[in-house]
């Protein structure tokens, strides 16, 4: 990583995490055009002025600082066997499963009196 870049990625990793979210999406939006002069002014405007690895790399950075605690991704090293516990509770018929309704209605009533953004 270039020594340019560290303000950049330190500023980035600061920011609020819906705006992390929202940067990373950006970030990887950004990587078919090419890169700009950096501005000073704004970490979001500096980091799509990054090359395209360190874009990359920043993007990758953010969306981890979002990633909710205790959820699993494909790149943890315990996924797969997560995955194959959880085929065998669905085979043996242990786990415990929902209906698309059951689960459409739960997210409905999770989501009463809330203000949409």
């Amino acid at each position: 990583m270039s020594t340019d870049a560290f303000p950049i990625f330190d500023a980035a990793l600061n920011l609020p995490v819906s705006v992390r979210a929202d940067l990373a999406a950006r970030l990887i939006a950004s990587l078919d055009r090419p890169a700009s002069p950096a501005p000073t002014q704004s970490a979001a405007v500096g980091a799509t002025a990054l090359p395209d690895a360190e874009r990359v790399r920043l993007a990758d950075m953010l969306m981890d600082s979002v990633k909710p605690a205790g959820v699993l991704s494909v790149d943890d090293p315990h996924f797969e066997a997560e995955i194959s516990r959880r085929q065998r509770e669905v085979a043996d018929g242990t786990a415990v499963t929902y209906s698309i309704d059951e689960t459409i209605d739960a997210i409905r009533q999770s989501l009463v009196g809330r203000k949409r953004p």
